[in-house]
This record gives structure tokens, C-alpha cells and sequence, in this order.
């Protein structure tokens, strides 16, 4: 219960990728590239973490996407 608290008090108030954390979602970046992932983690340096696997080798990989080259984030059920 107290932990649940500390994290709820932790949220940052202008951060909408806190409601994606540990989703699948779908990232679009300027370039044209898409990714499928989980999104594992953010911070304020405008880096999010997202982990995926390769569609060819089906290794797990982990991206580093600056958001301000994000075109979109999506959920995905």
C-alpha cells in the first residue's frame, strides 16, 4: 500500500508515457521507421526504452527512441 503511494506520488505530471508503461504499443519515428514493443521506460532526457524482438531471428532487442522524433504512440490490446 505504501509503495503503491511512493509510485502514484512519483508520477511526473506532464509525462503521458506513464500511462504506457509495460504496454505493447507502436512507436512511428520521423524517419518512417515502426516499431512494436513493450514500453519498459522514459526518463527526462526525452529517451524511451522499448523492448522488441527482431521479426526475422526472434531476438529480443531494446530501442532507444528520442520522443520528440515520435510521430505517434499507440496502445494496442
Amino acid at each position: 500500500m505504501i509503495g503503491e503511494q511512493r509510485n502514484r506520488d512519483e508520477k511526473p505530471q506532464n509525462s503521458y508515457l506513464y500511462d504506457f508503461m509495460n504496454k505493447v504499443i507502436v512507436c512511428e519515428t520521423m524517419s518512417g521507421k515502426t516499431i512494436t514493443g513493450i514500453l519498459t521506460g522514459f526518463d527526462k532526457y526525452e529517451l524511451i526504452l522499448v523492448e522488441t524482438k527482431d521479426i526475422k531471428s526472434k531476438k529480443p532487442m531494446k530501442i532507444i527512441v528520442y520522443k520528440h522524433g515520435l510521430v505517434s504512440i499507440r496502445e494496442f490490446e
